[in-house]
């Protein structure tokens, strides 16, 4: 994988700007997207762009770390890069080939930046390659190179840095703390934590320069009232700064369709903002798409999974109140473990989309319903409800997507939880810090599942897989709040209200023993828990599909291939006899479940 994004950050620099775009064009060796991320230069980096025909973002001066999100969040967002380099524009390749060695190692640091001569003197140890990069205690922003896996995991610069000053520095400690770009270095018995650094292929020259001391001050004051948040930063602050930023993207899609189809409507005049409903030709390679096809999905972010095994009063409850409190465009699956009790009829009579056959117990369970809304559905945020619990206002799920979209994973701060509650108003902005967890409702984005994975199928009771899971996400930066007790710094676990009530009622039901983890599924007796892991993989992709294919043949929307493959698995759908089938579809969503049984444990 070698197609990597390029980033130019400039600001009244117009001279540097040309040198560092022909530099880029002679020495890259690899395909590449160049983008220029200018704030709103006023010495002709605009037209210099349209003359270069190179993609160029900024519609107002945002600063430094706005700008830098600009360049970053195009990449991700309209190419997914693999690898991103970020470029200054005062420093230029220098050598044929420059961008291997920054590939290379970004894919094995997950981020590492330029070692500028000015901070050689603070370099602990290392030879500046990839195999072995310079451990150095500080940090300079020329030049960085950051994996598509650390930019999901750690995300952006944080916007609420306004000037000159610690951004880069604060985005690289945040990446530290996730693992990427951190060499340690031992000194006597202390250990250091340093920045990973390499000197590859790239010089800088003298420029003028925008340092401002009071912006200096204010920035460190800044950084200090922040480090404790959540690792994960977006790119926006607000609703208004999210619509802000997506509007500059595509008005540069917008100037870049103009000059590639001159014939084009015309672009929105000076100070306007182009419109979002408009359909843009987007140029640059064709992605693949994300998931299988669902009607009706085409532009809904939010998947809402229920939870149910045998409580088809509670489940109809639930059906109905998500149906009357939501606001959003959604997608609806319901888990079924197997009931007895009619909820797979009841399901049929409300036109619920269903995914499960057999009794599999609670791991497995949600991990159907995660499955179908990541992998079927293709959802970018995905909210869990048990069966005895549902929303009581309208417009609920909005604290829900805003608090995963903050912390990438957030659960219900049920009664049962708040003894444990250590700090907190409930509120997406400020949730609680909570020392247990209860997962009668909990909410994660496609980044956390991604990242971390699913459910660990060899848990079979109530409660011990949950938390394990939970363990995990936090281990990895996701649904953690840090709070203080008795003066000691702690992590906790990130919970709200989010307007969803839980009856009074018996515990989620799970028909088997619980069993430790660790122990080899085939230590068990039952049949069910005997499977191999491929065998698992197969079972709840065609679990999963079994329901996609049933949409097709309901919404009347389906190719002969869909039809065929549902008639065959109604029929007789033994995970043996299809593999044939099978094979036609893992290749499109078997990947999306691989963290699921190989990770280690």
């Amino acid at each position: 994988m070698n197609n990597i994004g390029i980033a130019v950050v400039t600001y009244n620099r117009l001279d540097h700007l040309r040198r560092i775009v022909a530099a880029v064009k002679k020495f890259t060796s690899v395909p590449y997207t160049l983008v220029i991320a200018d704030d709103a230069s006023s010495d002709g980096a605009r037209e210099f762009a349209k003359s270069e025909a190179i993609v160029r973002l900024g519609l107002s001066n945002r600063g430094v770390a706005w700008n830098k999100n600009r360049g970053l969040y195009f990449l991700q967002s309209e190419f997914n890069a693999p690898t991103i380099i970020l470029l200054e524009d005062d420093t230029l390749p220098c050598v044929y080939g420059w961008e291997q060695l920054w590939i290379s190692a970004a894919q094995r640091h997950g981020y590492v930046t330029y070692a500028h001569p000015k901070v050689h003197r603070r370099i602990l140890t290392g030879e500046g390659t990839v195999d072995d990069p310079y451990a150095c205690s500080d940090i300079t922003s020329q030049c960085a190179a950051v994996s598509a896996e650390a930019l999901a995991t750690v995300g952006f610069f944080d916007t609420r840095f306004a000037g000159y000053g610690h951004a880069d520095s604060e985005w690289s400690t945040r990446m530290r703390r996730a693992g990427y770009g951190l060499s340690r270095v031992m000194r006597g018995s202390e250990v250091i934590e340093a920045n990973s650094m390499i000197a590859g292929g790239v010089q800088t020259v003298e420029s003028v320069t925008y340092r401002s001391a009071a912006s200096v001050t204010r920035n460190a004051e800044t950084w200090r009232s922040i480090q404790n948040d959540p690792i994960r930063r977006l790119p926006w602050r607000s609703a208004e700064d999210e619509a802000w930023l997506k509007r500059e993207v595509e008005s540069a899609l917008l100037e870049q369709r103009q000059l590639e189809f001159p014939a084009a409507e015309a672009l929105p005049a000076a100070g306007q903002t182009p419109s979002l409903s408009r359909e843009v030709v987007r140029p640059g390679p064709t992605r693949s798409p994300k998931s299988l096809s669902v009607p009706g999905m085409r532009h809904s972010t939010l998947g809402i999974g229920i939870i149910s095994y045998n409580r088809i009063d509670h489940v109809r409850r639930t059906i109905e109140a998500v149906r009357k409190f939501t606001t959003s465009p959604f997608f609806l699956v319901v888990a079924d473990d197997g009931s007895t009790d009619g909820t797979r009829e009841l399901l049929k009579s409300l036109k619920v989309t269903t995914v499960g056959a057999e009794n599999m117990g609670v791991a497995w369970n949600k991990n159907r319903a995660l499955c179908a809304l990541r992998v079927g559905a293709g959802v970018d945020r995905m909210v869990l409800l048990e069966d005895d619990t549902a929303p009581v206002a309208r417009g609920w799920e909005l604290l829900w997507m805003k608090a995963a979209d903050r912390y990438g994973f957030v659960s219900y701060a049920h009664p049962s939880v708040r003894d444990a509650i250590l700090s907190g108003s409930g509120g997406p902005d400020d949730p609680y810090a909570a020392t247990r967890v209860a997962l009668k409702c909990v909410a994660i984005t496609k980044i956390a599942l991604d990242r971390v994975g699913y459910i660990d199928p060899r848990w079979d009771g109530d409660h011990d897989q949950d938390h394990e899971w939970v363990k995990r996400l936090r281990q990895q930066g996701f649904g953690t709040v840090v709070t203080r007790q008795n003066g000691v710094r702690l992590k906790a676990n990130c919970a709200i209200d989010g307007d969803v009530v839980s009856a009074a009622d018996r515990n989620f039901q799970s028909v088997k023993q619980g069993r430790k983890l660790g122990e080899p599924p085939g230590d068990d007796s039952s049949t069910e828990n005997a499977r191999s892991g491929q065998e698992e993989r197969d079972v709840l992709l065609c679990e999963v599909a079994t329901a996609i294919a049933e949409i097709s043949l309901t919404e009347h929307s389906a190719g002969q291939w869909a039809r065929t493959w549902a008639w065959k698995i109604r029929n007789n759908g033994t995970v043996q006899r299809h593999r044939k089938l099978l094979g036609r579809i893992r290749s499109g969503i078997s990947r999306r479940l691989n963290r699921m049984f190989s990770r280690d444990l």
